[in-house]
């Protein structure tokens, strides 16, 4: 039997990676991650999204989490938590 086209697409191309020196395949790596990260940054763009997106839905459910304790007149922390998540890039990850 013969092996599928796409096996064999597959075959070529890891033999081009394994020809490529470590460096080649970092410059790559790093052309393909920052045309990754335009693309992503284009969509959001698109999208209309506040930059400050994640910080601004945290900030929301701190302000509905406090407003329920005064309506339930008790600390409603231990059963409703917010948990707070240091990120370098705000709204990079959606979803």
């Amino acid at each position: 039997m013969s092996r599928t086209r796409q096996y064999h697409k597959q075959q070529a191309k890891a033999i081009q990676r394994r020809r490529h020196t470590a460096t080649e395949r970092l410059q790559r790596d790093r052309r393909q991650a920052q045309q990754t990260a335009e693309a992503l940054q284009q969509a959001l763009n698109d999208l209309g999204l506040p930059e400050d997106l994640v910080t601004e839905i945290e900030g929301r459910l701190r302000s509905q989490q406090k407003l329920l304790g005064k309506i339930v007149g008790g600390d409603v922390s231990t059963a409703v938590r917010v948990p707070y998540q240091h990120r370098a890039v705000p709204g990079a990850r959606l979803g």
